[in-house]
Parts: structure tokens; sequence; C-alpha cells
């Protein structure tokens, strides 16, 4: 393809360097961020939104519930 053969053993490092090849790291970043602003622009009444303020909701009323046992634990002490 670039002029090598398996039989050379040329490091992969070696010909993407050579070739200009982009690092998957950055790839990968590049999709993250692109999904991330993809979330961030749904509006907020779609059922993913909705789903992720249940979640919080719930989170948050757990963390109280949690709370109000800590505190009739420690009055009846």
């Amino acid at each position: 393809m670039y002029g090598h053969i398996r039989r050379d053993n040329i490091r992969n490092k070696v010909i993407q360097n050579k070739e200009g090849v982009a690092p998957v790291d950055d790839k990968m970043r590049d999709v993250k961020l692109r999904w991330i602003g993809h979330v961030k622009r749904i509006c907020a009444y779609a059922s993913v939104m909705r789903c992720t303020r249940l979640a919080v909701v719930d989170l948050m009323r757990g963390i109280a519930e949690g709370l109000s046992k800590t505190t009739s634990n420690f009055s009846s002490i």
C-alpha cells in the first residue's frame, strides 16, 4: 500500500508518522466532544432529558433520605 510489505517489519508508529495519520486518542476525544455537544443541544423536554432529570431527582431524594436517617439516629442517642 505504501511500498512496504509485512516482511519489512516496520512499526505502525513509523508508518503513521511518515504518512501523517492522526493518533487514535485525538480522534476518540473529538468524537466524545462532538457527542457531548449533541447532548447539550437536546431540548429540555426530550425523553432523554426527562430521564436525566428523574435520575437527578431520585439521587437527591436518596441523599435527603440518608440525611434524615442519620439525623434520626443522632437524635435517639
